[in-house]
């Protein structure tokens, strides 16, 4: 009887995925070349037709505006295949990524902590992967990889190789190169320049490429980007109105056209002081990532894959800093919730440090507690935050 129990769990996981990876398989199908694919597609045939993918118009036709890196061409290929083929690749990519995260809670010892509500299958299950992946075939499942194997390489202290994946990432979509400041401090305190040496070398190094094969054009997303007003998730998009009515649209108008420099601030100063207050690299990175989206103009809800996988990647870690479950909140997007690292229940209790005590600290007894987190809108219970 017990064996049966114990084989009932995996098979109805196993189950469960087979269904959910037809069902992805079916919606990017029959979703067909929509939204951004678009002009993706079109982008990739002026590569394979020999010409210049950044160019306006090819034979006489329009070509829709190429925003994005060089990086993203590495998927052309597949498109001799089939429309869809690349579109394949990309959904295949969040499985991946998933993949990536079950393995990381088999090396925690979490897998099996959370059940069916495991941070992989939540991610893979997210309506913000299912739109914008299997139904929109967006290109930011590249960055979202990219974050997720630099997470992997600074687990594993190999701080040259997190560069190395964010700029890889910045080839396709350029935001993840700001990111590199929250994977470049290490647990003592110091900044390890590999990481902005990689990273710069690897970005350079993919943009020097293409300048050589296309020319100056490969520069006009970022001409484009400074033009750019705020989108729907950025900060700036609700404190352009207010500021009309508050007085303040010249403070307004200068962080929209120097976005750029707002965005390293605060990516900078979150990593300095994630180290000076010794926070978990991981709770960092995660919250780092995701003010870095906030306060970026162009603030896209497929942008925030990236960060989503950062916080599921919090799910899988036994570290009692990280000892939480994904599972309620990621269900809740886009309420945009964060960890708590103490259990409220009486067993854990905060110090006046904020350092969880008590016989519940344990990363055993944490790691039993799959639902503890608090929300951005209501920081309930007592615990301790991380």
């Amino acid at each position: 009887m017990e064996l049966s129990k114990r084989r009932a769990g995996p098979r109805a996981t196993l189950f469960l995925w087979l269904a959910f990876s037809l069902a992805a398989l079916g919606l990017t199908l029959f979703s067909g070349v929509n939204h951004d694919y678009s002009s993706y597609v079109q982008h990739w045939q002026l590569l394979l037709d020999s010409a210049n993918p950044w160019a306006s118009e090819h034979l006489g036709q329009p070509i829709d505006f190429n925003a994005y890196g060089p990086g993203n061409l590495a998927l052309a290929p597949a498109l001799s295949l089939h429309a869809l083929a690349p579109k394949i690749c990309l959904a295949l990519t969040m499985f991946l990524v998933a993949l990536m995260l079950s393995d990381e809670s088999a090396q925690q010892g979490t897998r099996g902590r959370d059940g069916l509500l495991s941070p992989a299958f939540l991610l893979a299950l997210c309506p913000l992967t299912a739109v914008y992946v299997y139904g929109f075939g967006s290109n930011d499942a590249l960055a979202a990889l990219s974050v997720a194997v630099a997470l992997r390489m600074r687990s594993n202290g190999r701080f040259a190789l997190a560069g190395t994946a964010l700029a890889i990432g910045a080839l396709v979509k350029f935001y993840p190169l700001l990111f590199v400041p929250l994977f470049a401090f290490s647990a003592d305190g110091r900044v390890q320049l590999r990481t902005f040496i990689s990273a710069t070398a690897v970005f350079l190094g993919g943009m020097g490429a293409a300048y050589l094969a296309w020319g100056a054009d490969i520069f006009a997303p970022f001409l484009y980007a400074t033009e750019r007003a705020p989108k729907m998730l950025s900060i700036l998009r609700l404190l352009d109105p207010a500021s009309a009515r508050l007085g303040g649209e010249a403070m307004v108008e200068w962080l929209i056209d120097f976005n750029s420099l707002l965005v390293v601030a605060v990516a900078s100063l979150l990593a300095l002081y994630a180290t000076l207050a010794r926070l978990d690299w991981r709770v960092a990175t995660s919250t780092g990532i995701f003010l870095i989206l906030m306060t970026y103009k162009v603030g896209h809800p497929h942008f925030y894959l990236p960060w989503l996988v950062a916080y599921a990647w919090l799910g899988t870690q036994a570290a009692p800093s990280c000892a939480v479950s994904t599972r309620a909140t990621l269900l809740r997007w886009p309420s945009f919730s964060a960890c708590s690292r103490c259990s409220s229940s009486s067993a854990v209790s905060p110090d006046r440090s904020g350092t969880c005590t008590g016989p519940g600290a344990s990363p055993a007894h944490l790691a039993r507690q799959p639902s503890t987190y608090w929300r951005f809108t209501g920081f309930g219970g007592h615990a301790g935050y991380c």
